[in-house]
């Protein structure tokens, strides 16, 4: 579960003008970036995309790889490569957030969560059911992030905290604890 909520300002944007920058803001915003992780197009059987891709990293990762949040710096962001990322990271498990670049001028957050687990409450019960969904993408000028922007990242940024939520239940659910359990493991009792 992510620790803290980061309120974004102007300036949080202004300063992603690297690779340390936009981990330093996740890592800001609560998220393990101490399993950073540089790999390879090929590593990470992207080999369509290898001569596009001229950095790829792990920058976070939550509840042991359930949520993993990767910087990719191509040479050209395209519908096309943003679809083959999407469709390559999709066949994965897990929920990825990518942020691609090619000059940290422009910002593209995709938002990948092939199975999004969709809550009922007939009265006290909750039933989880499984709903597929297309990537989600907000792009944006770092160095003129307008209000709208913001705007935009900020619901970004609690559907993260949603995601993270969400897995936390079920794990929950998975091992069986009751609601006294739950309420110890996340401080509240």
């Amino acid at each position: 579960m992510l620790a803290q909520d980061l309120d974004l300002k102007n300036s949080d944007i202004q300063q992603l003008a690297d690779a340390e920058a936009v981990a330093a803001l996740f890592n800001r915003m609560g998220y393990d970036t101490t399993a950073r992780l540089k790999q390879t197009a090929q590593a990470m059987a992207l080999d369509s995309l290898s001569r596009e891709i001229r950095y790829i990293e792990r920058i976070a990762d939550q509840e042991q790889g359930s949520l993993q949040v990767y910087l990719i710096e191509l040479k050209h962001i395209t519908v096309v490569n943003t679809q083959k990322l999407a469709q390559a990271f999709k066949r994965r498990a897990g929920i990825f957030l990518l942020v691609l670049t090619t000059d940290y001028d422009r910002l593209d957050f995709v938002l990948i969560n092939p199975a999004e687990l969709v809550r009922q409450q007939p009265e006290k019960t909750t039933a989880i059911g499984l709903k597929t969904n297309r990537p989600r993408i907000l792009s944006f000028r770092r160095t003129n992030p307008d209000t709208v922007a913001l705007r935009v990242l900020r619901p970004l940024k609690e559907r993260l905290a949603w995601t993270d939520w969400l897995i936390d239940q079920i794990v929950y659910k998975l091992y069986g604890l009751t609601e006294e359990e739950i309420n110890v493991v996340e401080g509240k009792g």
